[in-house]
């Protein structure tokens, strides 16, 4: 009764925030994309840095399909993104579930997991919100492979454990190519002998989820590699090129794309940066959330200043995430028996028989070694790091802290008493939810659909997000103008008849 019931919270807390989510230029694009009128979309959207289409079907078939048939297309879509993101956190609950022996530690990790702010408030209307969906299903599938109990390849029926491991890096291939780190982990631990090997077999029921979902793309679909040059999203980066784009530093990209060569640039100090993927990585499972209150400190301080009331809240979830999330990162990461560990499982082959891993030794590795690949990966990028990037790996954000911290809530509970410790965990939790989600919905730079839909209904640019970027401003306001504008004509005409 505990976990329903909190899980019902969870789910009409996010269900309530989630028309204050943000919504600016890729959300907005989401609603023109997938509010499709007789031409079903066989894409997923476009790609803003190489103007080409990403493939498959599966925005089209969870958000285009329920949004055919609703008027408040934009408001249907972040609900419909809150659900998706509350099943996301309940599975990845599922992940840990069998690792956490003490009731209290499994009644912790689950409100913690459920009531995190960061994946409440960067569920927004854009593709790298059905990112974590492919993490939590691939380390499921690990879960899954490395259980004794499991389906294995030795008694002639499929490994559900590896096929879903294929399955997940299909799903998030169409989202974008995020899933390549865990590719690398994945067959590193193959070549080891670390995890049972695919056998043939275990690509039947990917190769028909590939079929079902990349299929009509690549059979009916439009240019795979690029947007045609009468397709709307070309002519916009022509004329408002993202600040970020390589075609920008590259003029002559514009007119001969097929030039990628140019696209590939060596860039050492992304590696520089490996302090601060960690850092953000590990606030993920965290209540440090000033990136969604401003765009650096001194707009953080202005919405705190004008919110002063906040504050008091903010300082009691802050400062707890900081401390734990630098502790947590010095005796996780800089641990030379974990390093020595990691390397040795990934990299160095043995001759004989192994031992298999056991699945919390894989997370343990995969915590430890995926920030380390996708902070490499940036080596060969124009563009830094930055959160979306590998939001892919959010379910995996919590491990680090139940490695290093779990042992000791049972001797914090003796100590301070199970009513004090509750109490003061849910005053944690309560603070940290409502100092972020109300901080963000108030921060004067962020477009929320509830804010643009205020304004759009005043007629008045001016009252969404006013201190935003002037170009999501607009084109938010113009997409919800729309949407209200054929709702308002079409009940009109309905009542007419």
């Amino acid at each position: 009764m505990f976990y329903w019931i909190l899980a019902v919270c969870a789910l009409l807390i996010r269900l309530f925030f989630a028309p204050y989510t943000s919504f600016g230029i890729d959300e907005s694009y989401m609603i023109d994309r997938f509010s499709w009128g007789s031409e079903f979309p066989l894409s997923n959207g476009s790609e803003v840095y190489k103007w080409s289409l990403r493939p498959g079907l599966l925005i089209s078939l969870v958000l285009g399909i329920p949004l055919k048939f609703v008027q408040a297309k934009s408001l249907w879509g972040v609900w419909i993104m809150a659900i998706l993101g509350w099943l996301t956190a309940l599975l990845t609950f599922k992940i840990y579930s069998d690792l956490l022996k003490n009731e209290l530690t499994k009644r912790i990790v689950f409100v913690a997991i459920l009531f995190a702010p960061w994946p409440i408030i960067f569920n927004s209307l854009w593709h790298a919100s059905f990112t974590p969906l492919s993490g939590v299903l691939f380390f499921l599938s690990l879960k899954a492979l490395t259980n004794p109990d499991s389906v294995s390849n030795s008694n002639g029926r499929f490994n559900l454990g590896s096929s879903g491991i294929f399955a997940s890096f299909i799903l998030c291939f169409q989202i974008g190519l995020y899933f390549l780190p865990l590719a690398l982990v994945y067959s590193l631990l193959v070549w080891t002998k670390r995890i049972s090997p695919p056998m043939l077999k275990d690509f039947l029921i990917p190769l028909l989820l590939a079929a079902a979902t990349l299929g009509p793309f690549y059979l009916w679909g439009p240019n795979l590699s690029l947007i045609p040059e009468n397709h709307p999203r070309y002519l916009e980066t022509q004329t408002t090129p993202h600040p970020h784009s390589i075609f920008e530093r590259n003029p002559e990209l514009v007119k001969n794309n097929k030039n990628f060569s140019a696209l590939v640039s060596v860039h050492p100090e992304n590696f520089l940066q490996l302090p601060k993927v960690i850092y953000r990585f590990l606030s993920f499972a965290t209540f440090e959330t000033s990136r969604f209150l401003g765009p650096g400190f001194k707009s953080t301080w202005k919405t705190l200043v004008n919110n002063s009331w906040l504050i008091p809240f903010i300082l009691v979830s802050w400062l707890p995430s900081l401390v734990l999330g630098i502790a947590t990162a010095l005796y996780f990461y800089f641990s030379k028996k974990r390093f020595y560990f990691v390397f040795q499982t990934l990299f160095l082959r043995p001759n004989e028989n192994v031992r298999k891993l056991t699945f919390e030794e894989v997370l343990e590795i995969c915590s430890f070694s995926l920030p380390f690949i996708f902070t490499a990966a940036f080596l060969f990028s124009f563009k830094g790091p930055s959160a979306h990037t590998f939001w892919l790996i959010w379910p995996l954000a919590f491990f680090p802290f139940i490695k290093i911290w779990s042992s000791k809530l049972e001797k914090l509970r003796q100590l301070m008493g199970p009513l004090r410790l509750g109490v003061s965990l849910g005053f944690l939790f309560f603070s940290a939810l409502l100092g972020s989600l109300y901080g963000h919905a108030v921060n004067p730079r962020t477009c929320t659909l509830q804010g643009v839909r205020s304004a759009a209904a005043k007629n008045d640019l001016s009252l969404a997000c006013p201190m935003g970027d002037p170009e999501a401003r607009l084109r938010a306001f113009d997409v919800i103008r729309r949407e209200l504008f054929d709702a308002n004509e079409n009940r009109t005409s309905l009542n007419s008849k």
